[in-house]
């Protein structure tokens, strides 16, 4: 079972912020004869992507092709509140809805953007204040400890 993984993004669509992810845990499958091989990545459809976000704030950044997420697979159904934005389950007729007894379903999966491993730190990073920035550092907008905002383009 799993409850999260890491993928890169295939293609992902701004209006409604979904992605298209494979995933990087391909399996090694042992056989009868004792061979093992390895299972295919596993493609995702239509996960919803998350980006930072509290009540009229967001952060947004445009996920190209290739750039890493977690993907995070909720341990009960979750479509009445990814697709509706629905808080609880509905129980017509004294049953619960089909959604409600999922558990760790690929469709219940939602990516996190903006993962990294060991290889690729970000460089020059500022260890003292908040900045957003390009990897390049040539646009950087960083809010220092001291209480200043400098931007440099």
């Amino acid at each position: 079972m799993n409850t999260s993984t890491i993928g890169k993004i295939v293609s992902f669509d701004p209006a409604t912020q979904m992605a298209t992810i494979e995933t990087f845990d391909c399996a090694i499958v042992k056989t009868i004869s004792s061979d093992f091989s390895k299972t295919a990545p596993v493609q995702l459809v239509e996960v919803v992507c998350y980006f930072p976000r509290v009540q009229g704030f967001q952060i947004t950044m445009p996920p190209k092709v290739g750039d890493i997420c977690m993907v995070i697979f909720t341990q009960s159904g979750m479509t009445h509140w990814i697709d509706e934005g629905r808080e609880d389950y509905e129980m017509p007729n004294g049953r619960p809805e089909p959604s409600a007894m999922r558990k760790y379903s690929e469709q219940d999966a939602f990516a996190l953007i903006g993962f990294s491993n060991i290889p690729n730190p970000i460089p020059d990073f500022n260890n003292e204040d908040l900045q957003i920035r390009n990897t390049a550092t040539t646009q950087t907008i960083t809010m220092k400890a001291n209480g200043d905002i400098e931007i440099a383009t």
